[in-house]
């Protein structure tokens, strides 16, 4: 894989935009004071074109809608081409190789930073994406969706995908049947964030199982072939974190009491000696 460089940034807007060598865009905008969104858009567009998780207090149409389009509005905020911040958060862009660090705007504190050495990087012959993030050893972990094992996943290596995993092992069985590729990570200062990759392709999280002492601490997430368009979400706990989560992609409507009554699943039978 070959580690990202940006060229040429420029503010446009509210958004830091830069260019890379391979003529894909890179582009940084806050959402609020406290979610921001970061996408490399390839030369040929995304391959991806359309989401349907963005809903931001909207339905989203059943052919789903632009990637192009920014999610939803967001404030004025005082940007330059090397630094982006808020009343709550500050980030601040590398170009070569391309990284980002993000800060609480208060109090100059880090809360979460890219690799150093290199962050984001592709692969030409498969199409995979990565996003390399340092981590310490105090970090905790949790999210995607359904996982087995215990709920601080730091040290594993997972992978997001729908899968039918019919008699999966509780304790190590990966991966499971949804698709969430969502983490939310305390800090060792107390800070949450959570990550958002807007992304139909199965994606792998490893959250410290790989180790290389060139590159110090790390976890990354690589994406088989699809988009690198994600969401950070910045709080003092899980419940600021989560809101603005589900403010993003929506929330769950209450059921009906009525649709709360006696339920069967057909795998009891399906799995029974005599079936």
């Amino acid at each position: 894989m070959k580690a990202l460089e940006v060229f040429n940034t420029a503010v446009v807007g509210n958004t830091i935009v830069g260019t890379l060598k391979n003529g894909a865009v890179f582009s940084l905008h806050f959402l609020s004071v406290t979610t921001a969104r970061v996408t490399l858009k390839p030369n040929a567009g995304f391959k991806e074109p359309r989401t349907w998780a963005i809903a931001n207090g909207v339905s989203v149409p059943w052919e789903g809608k632009s990637r192009d389009v920014v999610a939803g509005e967001f404030t004025p905020q005082n940007i330059s081409a090397s630094s982006a911040s808020t009343a709550a958060l500050k980030v601040t862009l590398s170009t070569a190789p391309l990284r980002l660090t993000w800060q609480d705007a208060a109090t100059g504190k880090p809360i979460f930073a890219d690799r150093s050495t290199s962050a984001y990087m592709s692969e030409q012959r498969t199409g995979a994406v990565r996003h390399y993030l340092q981590r310490s050893v105090d970090d905790r972990v949790y999210g995607l969706g359904d996982k087995t094992g215990p709920l601080n996943l730091a040290g594993r290596r997972l992978r997001t995908i729908a899968m039918d995993s019919l008699g999966y092992d509780p304790e190590h069985g990966d991966p499971l049947y949804k698709h969430w590729p969502f983490t939310l990570t305390r800090t060792p200062n107390g800070k949450w964030f959570g990550l958002y990759y807007d992304t139909l392709a199965t994606c792998t999280f490893d959250l410290g199982a790989e180790h290389d002492n060139y590159h110090d601490l790390y976890r990354y997430v690589e994406i088989d072939d699809g988009d690198l368009d994600y969401y950070v979400m910045v709080g003092n706990s899980p419940a600021e974190v989560i809101a603005q989560w589900m403010q993003l992609i929506g929330g769950t409507h209450l059921p009906p009491r009525w649709s709360l009554g006696f339920a069967q699943t057909a795998m009891g039978l399906a799995d029974a000696p005599d079936a």
